[in-house]
């Protein structure tokens, strides 16, 4: 980390790219030059999410892993996405319950999705039943909360940073 000079971003997430950012100037203390995804020029290092980090060999100098960086500054688990719906909607039961019963639907398909995934990635099985069973969280709790109040302040305060 110490000879990284440049960070190309990554276009599918802006949380990543964020948190990215976080953990460049207050875990990693490093001032570098943050380039655009879509920018030609390469960089010292990337970020790098979702199928093609699953994929990729390991870059020559390592690789880092964004959540275990955060749990490492802040204490917290990082969250990378939820499904969420406006307090004031005027259905919330109804909404409610679809989305848990789309939840119960994905939690029960897991076995084959994972089967899909190894076969379209190119990955064992075993891997990608590991990512969805144990990388990924399917619900919140106390600390993931605070963990987002936490991330949306230090965005907030990066924001009024150079």
């Amino acid at each position: 980390m110490d000879q990284v000079r440049t960070v190309k971003l990554d276009t599918a997430s802006r949380t990543s790219n964020a948190l990215s950012r976080i953990l460049l100037r207050r875990h990693w203390k490093r001032e570098v030059k943050i380039l655009d995804g879509t920018d030609p020029t390469s960089a010292d290092a990337e970020v790098v999410i979702g199928d093609r980090a699953l994929c990729m060999p390991p870059g020559a100098a390592g690789d880092y892993d964004l959540a275990s960086a955060w749990k490492e500054l802040t204490g917290l688990p990082f969250v990378f996405a939820v499904w969420v719906f406006r307090k004031d909607h005027h259905q919330p039961e109804i909404l409610k319950e679809v989305v848990d019963k789309a939840k119960q639907a994905g939690l029960k398909a897991i076995p084959e999705l994972a089967r899909q995934q190894a076969k379209k990635l190119g990955l064992s099985e075993t891997v990608c039943m590991d990512y969805f069973t144990t990388c990924i969280l399917y619900d919140l709790g106390a600390q993931e909360r605070e963990a987002m109040t936490m991330f949306k302040q230090l965005i907030n305060e990066e924001k009024g940073l150079p």
